[in-house]
């Protein structure tokens, strides 16, 4: 068995598999997957997926070979932390779409390779390297394609959609990705696993994996308090009651200490993050003041421009209004004379 593909659970016709590492040569290659399916001999494959990602063409193979009609597979994906990457085309060879527990993460991005180069050259020699560098371009391009084919056959969302979500680098947690046709369902399930914290996947290159903690920090803050609150009301509930004389003794939850502090923990948290929107308002008003105070000065710049020429004006019809005025009185003076 490879040493990074985990079977979890085995049985005549079906195997679990988890993918809990990056995809490639220094995780699960499509070698040691392909081999691993083909030595179990079962068309059942129930495959849990927490990973960064990594070489699209292991991804691309193991996707083929699960999703091949000759194979035949009934393939069952669960999502438990994160699928980003080449990750995200194995999810996908579920043909009822993957599931995913509610607090993982969903990403896809651009495909990209890394190139470096640290020789002297000279000026033919960065021409030659530029159309190298042209043609792996065109090859990006053709993998791009081809990742955008299997989100839109899967999401219904039209490729233009789906490449520029590719070229955003979209993350995407459990409930913005079923809305957005990647997964079919949400179920329950444990904390982010650690498969995707920050530091971890900006090591990979995604310059979005503060998304990630922005968006967790606040909502799992308040879930915990919620819980917590939730498991304690339950046990004073469950709690062994007496009975006096065929009278169950009431328990008044709200007078409860530790309800009142749980309760009052969870009101600090909510007004934390309500002073940060309020915060992020005023400044939203601030700038709106400044964008104000800016167009007016505009429009007084443009007002004093288009009096310029007009004074100009003036002063050039001046003096034709006089001569014309002294023009006509001696007409006048002409016509009395007569």
């Amino acid at each position: 068995m490879s040493k990074l593909l985990n079977i979890k659970n085995q049985t005549a016709d079906s195997i679990d598999l988890l993918i809990d590492t990056e995809i490639g040569s220094y995780g699960v290659s499509a070698k040691g997957f392909i081999s691993e399916v083909k030595n179990a001999g079962v068309k059942n494959i129930n495959l849990t997926i927490n990973s960064v990602g990594g070489s699209v063409f292991d991804a691309f193979a193991i996707y083929d070979f699960l999703v091949s009609p000759q194979n035949n597979f009934n393939v069952s994906v669960k999502i438990e932390g994160l699928a980003a990457s080449a990750a995200t085309i194995i999810a996908l060879a579920d043909r009822k779409k993957p599931k995913m527990t509610e607090n993982s993460f969903f990403m896809i991005h651009n495909p990209s390779l890394l190139v470096m180069n640290f020789s002297d050259m000279e000026a033919s020699d960065l021409r030659e390297q530029a159309k190298e560098f042209e043609s792996t371009a065109d090859f990006l391009d053709s993998i791009k394609n081809r990742l955008a084919s299997i989100y839109s056959n899967i999401t219904g969302k039209n490729k233009a959609k789906i490449n520029q979500m590719m070229d955003d680098e979209t993350w995407m947690d459990a409930q913005e990705a079923l809305s957005n046709g990647f997964i079919s369902s949400i179920e329950k399930g444990v904390a982010i696993a650690a498969m995707a914290d920050e530091q971890t996947l900006k090591k990979y290159g995604y310059n979005k994996a503060s998304y990630i903690n922005n968006k967790t920090n606040s909502e799992m803050d308040i879930k915990n308090e919620i819980t917590e609150l939730k498991d304690l009301v339950k046990s004073l509930f469950t709690s062994k009651k007496e009975e006096v004389s065929n009278v169950v003794t009431e328990v008044k939850i709200l007078d409860n200490e530790e309800v009142k502090n749980k309760i009052a923990s969870i009101e600090s948290v909510i007004a934390s993050h309500e002073t940060e929107v309020n915060n992020k308002i005023q400044e939203i008003e601030e700038l709106k003041n400044k964008l104000s105070a800016l167009e007016d000065e505009n429009a007084l710049l443009k007002a004093s421009k288009s009096e310029i020429p007009a004074a100009q004006n003036t002063a050039n019809t001046e003096p034709q209004n006089s001569e014309k005025g002294a023009f006509a009185q001696w007409l006048i003076k002409a016509a009395q004379n007569r």
